[in-house]
């Protein structure tokens, strides 16, 4: 399956997590329900031996355009997922998944349409459990309230 990344790895604790972008070519590419292909892989590294292992893969979240951001306070891993849809519908969600295991452990749906795509701008976690981020028509609060 093609899998290009082209952002930031998120790494902590030996871990570096990395998400499919394949099929992203811009907000277009995922408007009347379209997405990308899924997945994200967890790579642990042994610095010791200076190998890596894949340490658990995630091929059920879509993230077309996210840039993960990870807890270490709670250990979850959040980002902007978009599945797809038949009935053409564009709802976008914050999505956290565990950091060790890479189980999704909830969604939280922060609205529907194109304007709501974060095409690779940033977001941030504040302490109070709220995600700030940058959509194509402003920036969106979404609250963690799980």
């Amino acid at each position: 399956m093609p899998a290009p990344t082209s952002k930031s790895l998120t790494y902590a604790d030996g871990q570096i997590l990395a998400e499919n972008n394949y099929g992203y070519s811009g907000p277009q590419a995922t408007i009347g329900g379209r997405s990308t292909v899924p997945g994200l892989a967890a790579i642990s590294f042994d610095r010791s031996t200076e190998k890596c292992r894949v340490k658990w893969v995630n091929n059920t979240v879509s993230s077309p355009s996210a840039i993960p951001r990870l807890s270490l306070a709670n250990g979850l891993v959040y980002t902007a997922s978009k599945p797809r849809r038949t009935n053409g519908a564009d709802e976008w969600y914050l999505t956290a998944l565990n950091w060790r295991t890479g189980r999704t452990v909830y969604e939280l749906k922060y609205g529907n349409g194109p304007l709501l795509n974060n095409n690779f701008a940033g977001f941030n976690l504040t302490p109070d459990g709220a995600a700030y981020m940058g959509v194509l028509s402003g920036v969106v609060r979404i609250d963690d309230t799980h």
